[in-house]
């Protein structure tokens, strides 16, 4: 896997992806709502709360995978996919996933693939999208006006969901977590623009056919996060 170039820090610091005060929508095991918990409580008792996976794929049908940092709480230094987003109350699983594209990984449509303008307000000046996309500590009303509007193009560019909804439960003894999520996949493939991300959650990202990787999954499955194992075995990648 030939790694990418990391972001210069500066240029995309990111967003703050385990805000322990984040809001989800929380459901029954039959996905039926109950209101809403701060993320800190679902992941303590167990609540079933709503995740969406993103798969960014290039001209040449290979994926884009990220390394986690080695600061992460969960799956520390292991190999994740593309992006992964919590949906924020109310919002569908297809905002979800083209909004975590912009926000983890810079990921901007070109004239030639959107109508809107790939460009990014970031502190008060306007930079090309290989900028990528401001921290939350520095994240300004123009930046986020800016990257929302550009969620529906993207959104017209996904495909999916690629397999039905499907509940996914992880248990961390050892950290006392507990992630129950009902989630749903989708892609973008042809991605010829940049990528940018947070070198504070991400230590590198690569691409990688996926016949490549089912193979080094099948080798080395500790490399890869446990919701990456998943996912990839339900969309039928490792085969029989």
């Amino acid at each position: 896997m030939a790694s990418l170039q990391t972001a210069p820090p500066q240029s995309f610091s990111g967003v703050q992806a385990e805000a322990d005060a984040e809001m989800f929508d929380v459901f029954d095991e039959n996905e039926m709502h109950q209101g809403t918990q701060p993320r800190s409580v679902c992941h303590r008792n167990g609540l079933w709360h709503r995740a969406v996976y993103a798969l960014l794929m290039n001209k040449q049908q290979e994926l884009l995978i990220q390394r986690r940092s080695a600061q992460k709480k969960v799956s520390p230094e292991k190999w994740d996919l593309s992006a992964a987003e919590h949906l924020q109350p109310g919002e569908t699983y297809l905002h979800a996933a083209a909004r975590g594209l912009i926000e983890e990984l810079g990921v901007s449509l070109p004239p030639t693939q959107g109508s809107t303008p790939a460009s990014i307000i970031v502190e008060g000046s306007t930079e090309s999208s290989h900028s990528g996309v401001q921290g939350e500590g520095h994240n300004s009303c123009s930046h986020r006006e800016t990257a929302a509007s550009r969620i529906p193009d993207l959104c017209a560019r996904l495909k999916g969901p690629l397999a039905p909804r499907h509940p996914r439960q992880l248990d961390i003894p050892e950290t006392g977590i507990k992630d129950y999520e009902f989630v749903e996949t989708y892609s973008f493939e042809g991605y010829n623009g940049p990528v940018m991300y947070n070198s504070e959650e991400v230590s590198e990202v690569a691409w990688i056919s996926i016949p490549e990787l089912a193979r080094r999954m099948k080798d080395k499955p500790d490399d890869f996060t446990p919701w990456f194992l998943c996912e990839a075995r339900t969309l039928d990648w490792l085969g029989s």
